[in-house]
């Protein structure tokens, strides 16, 4: 028992790179991704003049909306189908999976 029962010949047509190999780069690329796309979103977000809104708060919102104009008040958290559906009475657009 003294050889390693795991350790295989390379096969012709393969590459050194074992499938766990694999998997923990792409894994430790994704992490590193995200990490590094959440430290750059704040910044865009001040440059762009975005302001922050406390929960609750309405928001002044102009949509466009087959060529008339409709200006409203909105919650941050709504999405935009129940504006349509909800406070524009826009019932054509239907939600999805």
């Amino acid at each position: 028992m003294g050889e390693d029962h795991r350790k295989k010949k390379k096969e012709p047509g393969t590459s050194g790179v074992s499938r766990r190999d694999f998997l923990t780069g792409a894994g430790v690329g994704a992490v590193g991704l995200a990490a590094g796309g959440a430290a750059g979103a704040a910044p865009a977000a001040a440059e762009t003049g975005a302001q922050v809104v406390a929960a609750g708060e309405m928001v002044p919102v102009a949509l466009t909306i087959n060529g008339q104009r409709h200006r409203l008040l909105v919650e941050p958290r709504w999405s935009l189908l129940h504006v349509l559906r909800h406070e524009l009475a826009l019932t054509g657009s239907k939600e999805g999976c």
